[in-house]
């Protein structure tokens, strides 16, 4: 009852300060996510507010809009950069390509991921770590993460023949999340080698943990700390 009161609050409190968003689609999950990772404390309530505000109005700006122009834009980006990046695998034939011969909406796949920060399509652990870096580089991050889980799945997604196929392979039970998925260097960037170029800035040790299950500092530092400014 404590958690569902903090939350109503927390959305209406959004939507009064901020009345050219208001409320739109995700944020309900997006707003009890970080609820439950800023956890107790006597200003709990007001650190995940101030967290999710800056969230939502400063770091995804332009994502929770009645035109999702941010979306829009974002989604496109990593069409073209998965497009190019699967084709220097196979000339003949991109991921996107592919997808989009199989009838599979692969923008709305894209939409779907990036309204909702990619909660619910990843282990939390992996999320956590993701909306870390997301409030370091800002939605840049969910762009190299959703090019590189498009890439990493590459083959497999070549292989399909069909739109439920394709629909499967693209589940969050696809997404790695084992320490064999990512070697021991200093970020989930091993995920792939194209993101070494996107985000040098990210290759620190002290920015980003080796490995989902290996925390070198707590989950959500960086989201706790966005309430701060």
């Amino acid at each position: 009852a404590r958690e569902a009161g903090a939350l109503r609050r927390i959305l209406r409190t959004f939507a009064r300060r901020y009345p050219a968003v208001g409320y739109c689609q995700g944020m309900n999950n997006i707003a009890l996510a970080v609820l439950r990772t800023v956890g107790g404390g006597a200003a709990f309530e007001q650190q995940s507010f101030w967290s999710f505000a800056g969230l939502c109005d400063r770091v995804c700006r332009g994502y929770y809009s009645e035109s999702m122009t941010g979306v829009q834009v974002d989604a496109k980006v990593i069409e073209d950069l998965t497009r190019e990046q699967t084709q220097q695998a196979s000339p003949k034939l991109s991921v996107i390509d592919h997808l989009e011969s199989l009838g599979y909406p692969i923008g709305i796949k894209l939409t779907q991921w990036l309204i909702n920060l990619f909660l619910g399509a990843m282990p939390m652990p992996l999320l956590l770590a993701l909306w870390d870096w997301l409030c370091i580089d800002g939605t840049a991050a969910l762009i190299c993460f959703a090019t590189a889980l498009i890439t990493h799945l590459r083959e497999e997604l070549l292989l399909c023949t069909d739109f439920q196929q394709a629909a499967d392979t693209l589940q969050s039970d696809n997404v790695p999340h084992s320490t064999n998925a990512y070697p021991a260097q200093p970020s989930l960037l091993t995920l792939s080698p194209f993101l070494l170029t996107l985000s040098p800035f990210l290759l620190t040790p002290a920015t980003f943990p080796v490995d989902p299950h290996l925390p070198q500092y707590p989950r959500g530092l960086h989201l706790r700390l966005l309430s701060r400014y």
